[in-house]
């Protein structure tokens, strides 16, 4: 990995994590040793899956991400995640980054994504929507419900069972991003998006 000068060459040592180790000796004779990791990652790609939760870039391992309103070419403020999940209809792009390495994806134009409260024909309503904290599930004249919580990937992030009037559910943890809430009842089942902030 280090050429004759002592200097690291990544285009030599190709993409990864590099353990780089130096040893120094100061005008008094002491001598240090200090250690530090260097990543060399690959230029990003620029491609963007889009499906019915929004818009997720392709490229991962450490990119950066910033998404782009392409009807103004703007940066949009706070949208710095993997996956976007627009909030107004509209023309996007992402910005994929690796250092000083930058690259653009083409615009992809998208409908709105869950911005409003949900009130659907087995009379459970949800709310507020977006949502950063608390989700809100309200059963109606249901006796109980079977609620999971699946990320953009079909992955559960969470389940329960409940016969309360108002479910309050915690997803401050919950990465930003659309998510799909299926809910099952004795009169029904239903799926519906809903957008953590």
């Amino acid at each position: 990995q280090f050429g004759s000068n002592g200097k690291f060459n990544p285009s030599t040592s190709g993409n990864g994590s590099w353990e780089i180790t130096v040893t120094y000796t100061n005008l008094n004779g002491c001598t240090g040793i200090m250690t530090d990791t260097i990543y060399v990652l690959a230029t990003p790609i620029n491609t963007v899956t889009q499906n019915a939760l929004g818009l997720t870039a392709d490229a991962t391992g450490g990119y950066t991400y910033q998404w782009i309103d392409c009807g103004t070419n703007t940066p949009i403020a706070g949208e710095t995640n993997q996956t976007f999940a627009p909030t107004v209809a509209g023309n996007y792009s992402v910005i994929i980054s690796a250092g000083s390495c930058s690259t653009t994806s083409d615009c992809y134009a998208t409908s709105a994504v869950g911005i409003e409260d949900i009130t659907n024909e087995l009379g459970i309503s949800m709310y507020p929507n977006p949502t950063s904290d608390i989700l809100n599930i309200e059963k109606g004249n249901n006796s109980s419900l079977e609620i999971n919580i699946l990320d953009y990937t079909g992955k559960s992030v969470f389940s329960i069972s409940s016969k309360n009037q108002i479910t309050a559910i915690d997803v401050s943890t919950f990465a930003a991003g659309v998510y799909l809430v299926n809910i099952k009842t004795e009169n029904g089942s239903i799926i519906q998006k809903i957008v953590k902030k």
